[in-house]
């Protein structure tokens, strides 16, 4: 009896580690949604969003007319091991650049018949902010300085500039995926606030979209409407050390 008791007493205990101290056994992880009604959209924005030009790679840098393009630099993300942007290099595009607060982006010619359809469906739509996300991939030399164009192929196949951290360089080499945010009317169901967002991987599988916790955890802390903005965006007027006092 007092075997069955000892057993019972373990099972108990173990039932309860389990269930936690609420007696209720933890959720499951929850699955990130993926719903049909943005597919169109993503898909489309995969096809075109490279035509509107970084938001980081624009003649505008140029000190005199007939200088090139300055190149873009890859921005090391900030987030941390356990989220989705951990660990890679990005640059940002986006459909409207203005209401992102940059300059216009340089825009290439218009496409192939599908690419202007994509567009079309795409007008409605207030915004579209693209993080292209790329693995880093540590270099065995740093970047020449003296070289910045035409971009070097030692710059990885993005031709970014590589991205510097703890005196190692590094470069974006392979590709990551796609995080998008979309802007529709506030008012539609099942968007944060005129929000959707979307991810999809370097072959363009969409893997999720809608109302994603992982990302809305994030941008909803930002102060200007779900964005954040581009960390030393180079448009942003340099801040002014204050001067020395004389002795």
């Amino acid at each position: 009896m007092q075997r069955l008791l000892l057993v019972l007493v373990l099972a108990a205990a173990a039932d309860a580690q389990t269930t936690g101290s609420s007696g209720t056994r933890p959720d499951k992880p929850a699955v990130a949604p993926n719903d049909p009604r943005w597919h169109q959209h993503l898909n489309d924005i995969a096809l075109v969003y490279r035509l509107w030009g970084r938001l980081d790679d624009e003649a505008r840098w140029a000190p005199w007319l007939c200088r090139g393009p300055q190149p873009a630099a890859a921005r090391r993300s900030r987030a941390t091991k356990d989220t989705p942007h951990a660990a890679k290099l990005y640059t940002l595009y986006a459909s409207d650049p203005k209401a992102y607060g940059a300059p216009t982006s340089f825009r290439t010619t218009p496409g192939s018949d599908a690419v202007e359809k994509a567009r079309k469906r795409l007008a409605p739509l207030k915004q579209i902010i693209v993080k292209e996300a790329w693995k880093p991939e540590l270099m065995k030399q740093p970047p020449d300085p003296q070289r910045s164009f035409p971009a070097p192929k030692s710059w990885g196949a993005s031709r970014l500039k590589p991205c510097q951290r703890a005196g190692k360089w590094y470069r974006a080499q392979e590709r990551a995926g796609l995080f998008v945010m979309m802007k529709l009317d506030p008012k539609t169901p099942g968007t944060d606030q005129g929000w959707v967002y979307g991810t999809l991987t370097p072959k363009g599988k969409i893997t999720a979209s809608g109302k994603i916790a992982s990302c809305m955890g994030c941008h909803v802390k930002a102060k200007k409407d779900r964005l954040f903005g581009l960390p030393n965006a180079p448009w942003l007027p340099k801040k002014k050390r204050p001067a020395k006092k004389g002795n």
